[in-house]
Parts: structure tokens; C-alpha cells; sequence
């Protein structure tokens, strides 16, 4: 293991820690929803709201498991986003610049799905409420505004989760084009000289 995957390493076991922080508090507001939810006074409890569970207990599942991958199988997962040293250095790329790209996708990935997690199960926790035609909180929040920003965030959120392929590719190229350009002026070059009056 080299250094690169030691910190990838050390960096999974610090977001697994913080989604597991993220777990505890999104399980205490959704046991909390659910008993708002259920002293509703005319509350049934209908095939629909019982695929909103469903739906909510998949994802607080999914969420287990990556916290789970993270802290138990941090070393997989770093192996798998740094390729070892010796393979680039056979292709005579640079080593850190695709790794670090690979990594920092997936950091902003699992951040991503994080956040997106408990959003989905308040969703689904609003969309209870609409089904259960509760007026007033009907005319506060209508769920559909929301739901395709976090349908959008969930796709991107399992891009970032595969390391960005094509995006850290582009990144890579940018990076070297631009290392390979010629500088207007670095310290290297020497000022034209001023005519004498």
C-alpha cells in the first residue's frame, strides 16, 4: 500500500464515521415523523404508504451498507480508486494527478449521497402526508418540487461514487496540456530590455 492509499484509506473511515453521524440523527427525525405521522386523526394506512416505507427503509438500508463498505472495507476501496505506483509509472503517466481527481469525485459522491439519503426519506415522509390529504400542510409544501432535484442529485451522487471516469480523463488531459504550454513569464525568463533615451 503507498501513501496515496493510506489517505484514501484513512479518508474512508473518516466519511464512514460521518455517515454514520448522519444515520443516527436521520433515524431519530424519521421515528419521529412517523409517530407525527400516525396520530394523524384519520390516518390509514394504504398500499402506497406502505411502498413509501418500503422506499424509505431502502434507502436508510443503502445507507448502512455504504457506511458498513467504508469503515470495514476502507482498504478495498482505496486499492480500487489509487492504482498501484508501479503500474503508472509503467505507462509514464503522472501518478497523484488521476488519482487525486478519482479520489476527490469520490469524496464529493459520498457527501453527495449523504445528503441525498435523508432527503429521500423526508420525501417520502411528505408524500405520505399528501396521500393522507392533510390541508394545512398540503398548502405549506407540495413534495413534487423537490423530488426531481433529489432524483438528479441521486444520479449524480452514483457518478461521483464511480470515480467520474470521463470527467477525470478530461480533467488529466486539461491538466497536462496545460503543464506542456509554454508560460507568458515565469521566473526563468529574463525582462526584454528597456531602450536607452
Amino acid at each position: 500500500m503507498n501513501k496515496m492509499q493510506v489517505w484514501a484509506k484513512i479518508l474512508m473511515a473518516v466519511l464512514g464515521l460521518y455517515g454514520l453521524l448522519v444515520l443516527l440523527k436521520d433515524m431519530g427525525n424519521s421515528f419521529a415523523s412517523f409517530i407525527y405521522v400516525s396520530r394523524i386523526p384519520d390516518f390509514k394506512f394504504t398500499a402506497g404508504i406502505y411502498i413509501l416505507l418500503a422506499i424509505s427503509l431502502l434507502f436508510v438500508l443503502l445507507l448502512i451498507f455504504v457506511i458498513y463498505q467504508l469503515l470495514f472495507r476502507g482498504d478495498k476501496w482505496s486499492r480500487r480508486l489509487v492504482e498501484d505506483i508501479s503500474e503508472e509509472q509503467n505507462r509514464g503517466e503522472i501518478f497523484w494527478l488521476p488519482a487525486s481527481y478519482r479520489l476527490a469525485a469520490f469524496v464529493c459522491g459520498i457527501l453527495l449521497l449523504y445528503w441525498t439519503l435523508p432527503t429521500i426519506t423526508r420525501l417520502c415522509y411528505l408524500w405520505i402526508i399528501y396521500f393522507q390529504h392533510e390541508p394545512d400542510y398540503l398548502q405549506q409544501k407540495m413534495p413534487g418540487d423537490s423530488t426531481l432535484v433529489t432524483i438528479i442529485r441521486l444520479a449524480l451522487s452514483v457518478y461521483l461514487l464511480c470515480g467520474a471516469p470521463r470527467f477525470v480523463r478530461w480533467q488529466v488531459r486539461k491538466a497536462l496540456s496545460e503543464s506542456k504550454k509554454p508560460a507568458l513569464y515565469s521566473a526563468t525568463t529574463k525582462p526584454a530590455p528597456t531602450p536607452d533615451v
